[in-house]
């Protein structure tokens, strides 16, 4: 009976760890598309500061829907939304936007 009740103890404790992932944390950012990478589900985009995770610079992201490359192209002003886990960061939303006012040809250059 001591066997038993170890053995419901450790599955009890094992168990309470492997509850359901956390959600994951929500980004969004605008930037401009420098380069669309179609087989490896990226995109690369010269985006502005995103508060609390990482300052303005040219990046590649992962999407984890091809389809959202579909109508994106180098040049394009967009609006994007990214999630983030310990161990992934998805581009997940885009959108595209118009030129803000004052903006010149250049972008970030």
């Amino acid at each position: 009976m001591k066997i038993f009740n170890l053995v419901l103890w450790v599955l009890l404790v094992v168990s309470a760890g492997c509850g359901p992932a956390p959600a994951p944390e929500t980004l969004t950012g605008e930037g401009v598309v420098e380069k669309v990478v179609v087989p490896d589900r990226r995109v690369v985009v010269a985006h502005e500061d995103i508060p609390g995770f990482m300052d303005a610079m040219t990046m590649s992201f992962e999407v984890n829907k091809p389809r959202l490359l579909h109508n994106l192209k180098p040049g394009d002003h967009i609006r994007f939304t990214l999630e983030r886990t310990k161990l992934t960061l998805y581009l997940v939303a885009v959108e595209k936007i118009a030129r803000r006012t004052g903006e010149g040809k250049g972008g970030s250059e």
